[in-house]
């Protein structure tokens, strides 16, 4: 029989074993419930938002959980106690499951532990900004448990704790991502999967993104830290790296380190950023290391450099810079012509677009220029790992193509524009605008979105990207006065070059190979160095919606454990 309830724990009261109860979508405030007999609970038509905008004084939790639970649909946000260790969910025996669930800005995701016969399995879920900033609160923390799985889930931006941390007896995860946050001392996890006991661990088919910044702890060089407590405990250790992608930016960043030395498999993995003395560390088993891809780059160019991209016959149309242009090497495009305007770089060659013959194959050992296809009269050039996205400013169309030239799909703009540059970011179409001097956001159908205000007036954008390192705009004014402008998501200016003839500007998507910015110009001359390679995009940037693109709320934190 069907009842209604006002709050989840006069229905779980009400609820028999074995029952199913279903919430509306929508955001239900201080709705808190101990769970102690084995339910269903489901949000209907979207997510039950459970939040907790007050100090929570029922016991540890939003959902303290002591029974084989389901939970479907469900958000948890806010969750926090009087002594700094409260969590979404506080798991106390049982078999757990979660599936779509979304855990932010809590002090813990999912915290607690069960007996060596329980086992927590988490799919298709999200953890993002949780922890207290104390370095002891995580996105998930379990104990004490048989197994615990995380599965095709996102992980971002855990505050100074780990995105897991796990005390299983067995340990798997596998389809999933893990990304530090944009620089900011509160978002930046320390482990990405913390197994501080060992046990049998299985990670594959996972992303691991480790950015720049860091909270000053030791830790945060480790991506993967195995039995640092000596593998108290779990008598069948076994450690498995298998299929994953790694991507460091921290410079001495290690992939995977061990108190013990374990039977250890690390194969089959990609490593950006990451060299082979900078896999594994301490004692792991001898060698663990075999049949991995290190660091591919394109022939004939710098890793973490600038490419410029001139648009007529001069001399040197492929230059290299660093990320804040100090020149490196060059090549001769020795077919281009006059109307290159714009390149990018995808399944290991660089495509140029020209106005007067469409998109052309750079070589980048001969510098020529081949295959052209499409129609002429492109003014921009992206890609977003996958098929390439052409930009005409005459019709504000963008066309959508494979690399064997065949035409996929044509979006038109909402809004009339004057499309001089393009990035694809998420599913997102975003457009400098020359008619306009602003950068445009549309989705994929060409639906207006978002405009971000950049003051630069109308006729003088040429080139934009979107630098995933930090979340930020680059854009080219060289339709104008010739300058190379790095803003930040709101539209503030940051950095000025000066840069001649840039007339596209490319930021590599996720691939084996280091990933570029890339500039379609002439003459490109500014001064400094970083040597950093950019970031691939993350999700939860854009999660906070577009409202403003990725703006978070920030908390202090300190120290790291």
């Amino acid at each position: 029989m069907q009842q209604e309830h006002a709050y989840l724990a006069s229905a779980v009261a009400a609820a028999r074993k074995g029952d199913t109860i279903c919430i509306d979508a929508g955001t239900y405030f201080n709705n808190t419930a101990f769970i102690d007999k084995d339910l269903r609970i489901v949000g209907v038509g979207g997510y039950a938002h459970l939040y907790s905008p007050s100090l929570i004084s029922y016991r540890m939790g939003t959902l303290i959980v002591r029974a084989d639970v389901t939970l479907e649909n469900i958000e948890f946000s806010g969750a926090r106690v009087a002594d700094g260790n409260g969590a979404g969910i506080r798991y106390e025996g049982g078999n757990l499951t979660v599936i779509n669930g979304y855990f932010h800005d809590n002090e813990n995701g999912i915290m607690g532990g069960g007996n060596p016969s329980n086992t927590v399995t988490i799919t298709d879920s999200k953890f993002v900004n949780n922890g207290a900033g104390d370095g002891f609160t995580h996105g998930i923390y379990v104990t004490g448990l048989k197994q615990l799985t995380v599965e095709d889930s996102y992980f971002d931006s855990q505050n100074v704790g780990h995105h897991v941390k796990s005390l299983a007896a067995e340990t798997v995860v596998r389809n999933s991502t893990f990304e530090d946050g944009i620089g900011e001392s509160d978002d930046i996890p320390s482990y990405s999967i913390d197994l501080p006991v060992g046990g049998k661990a299985t990670i594959e088919n996972n992303t691991f993104l480790q950015r720049r910044a860091t909270d000053g702890g030791h830790n945060n060089l480790y991506i993967i830290n195995y039995a640092h407590t000596q593998g108290k405990g779990t008598p069948d250790e076994a450690l498995n790296v298998t299929d994953n992608t790694f991507i460091n930016y921290r410079s001495g960043g290690v992939a995977v380190t061990s108190s013990v030395k374990a039977p250890t498999t690390i194969t089959n993995n990609s490593f950006v950023g990451i060299n082979p003395s900078q896999v594994a560390s301490g004692k792991l088993s001898d060698p663990p290391v075999n049949v991995n891809a290190f660091d591919a780059r394109p022939s004939g160019l710098q890793s973490n450099s600038l490419v410029a991209l001139r648009s007529a016959g001069r001399t040197g149309d492929v230059a290299n810079f660093d990320r804040t242009g100090a020149q490196g090497s060059t090549l001769d495009q020795t077919t281009g012509i006059s109307g290159n305007s714009g390149i990018a770089y995808l399944d290991g060659t660089f495509f140029v677009a020209n106005r007067a013959q469409g998109i052309g194959q750079l070589d980048t050992s001969t510098g020529t220029s081949t295959f052209y296809f499409g129609a002429p009269g492109f003014e921009a050039l992206a890609t977003d790992g996958i098929d390439l996205f052409a930009g005409r400013y005459d019709n504000d169309r963008i066309y959508r193509y494979g690399t064997d030239g065949m035409l996929k799909d044509v979006v038109t703009l909402a809004v009339r524009v004057g499309v001089t540059g393009l990035d694809v970011f998420e599913n997102l179409l975003f457009v400098a605008g020359h008619l306009t001097g602003d950068v445009h956001v549309f989705d994929m159908t060409g639906n207006l979105l978002a405009t971000i205000g950049l003051g630069l007036g109308a006729g003088a954008l040429s080139g934009l990207a979107i630098d995933a390192a930090d979340f930020t705009l680059w854009v080219a004014t060289g339709f104008g006065d010739g300058r190379l402008l790095h803003f930040d998501i709101g539209g503030n200016l940051l950095a000025s070059y000066d840069s001649a003839d840039i007339q596209g500007l490319y930021l590599e998507k996720p691939s084996l190979e280091f990933y570029n910015l890339v500039a379609g110009a002439a003459d490109y001359q500014v001064s400094g160095a970083d040597n950093q390679v950019s970031e691939p995009a993350s999700l939860a940037l854009l999660a906070a919606g577009l409202a403003f693109l990725g703006l978070r709320r920030r908390r202090a934190a300190s120290g790291s454990r």
